[in-house]
């Protein structure tokens, strides 16, 4: 609806846009944060009486590094042996500074080419 109006015509193409060039990046960040959850889930030290800090069960783990991904840290605790902090820090640096790096450069490629046939889809939206 709102694709025929000079002010939301670019803007809405641009969403639409982002969304479709989106589509398997967000396939490759969901299995990489699978990855390191199901990991993380069976590091755990399960002997530990207070694992109830978001690492207990997988949904949980899932969930702790869902929330790395936006910003959020919770320090893993109840993991056994230091070397588990290097696949933690692995995971932190690769999700949260090369892949989110990377989509950006996705948004901007797209910001880019609908920039360059704004006017042109304009015209087709109107015309529509």
């Amino acid at each position: 609806y709102l694709r025929g109006f000079d002010g939301t015509s670019s803007l809405i193409n641009m969403i639409l846009s982002s969304f479709q060039d989106m589509k398997n990046f967000m396939i490759i960040m969901a299995l990489v944060t699978y990855s390191f959850s199901f990991c993380l889930y069976l590091l755990r030290d399960v002997n530990d009486p207070d694992t109830q800090n978001g690492w207990s069960g997988f949904t949980n783990s899932f969930k702790s590094n869902y929330t790395i991904i936006l910003g959020e840290t919770q320090a893993p605790d109840t993991f056994i042996g230091d070397w588990v902090w290097l696949i933690f820090m692995v995971y932190t640096l690769f999700n949260v500074i090369v892949m989110l790096n990377l989509l950006i450069s996705f948004m901007s490629d797209t910001f880019d080419r609908v920039k360059e046939t704004s006017m042109k889809a304009k015209n087709y939206e109107r015309a529509r």
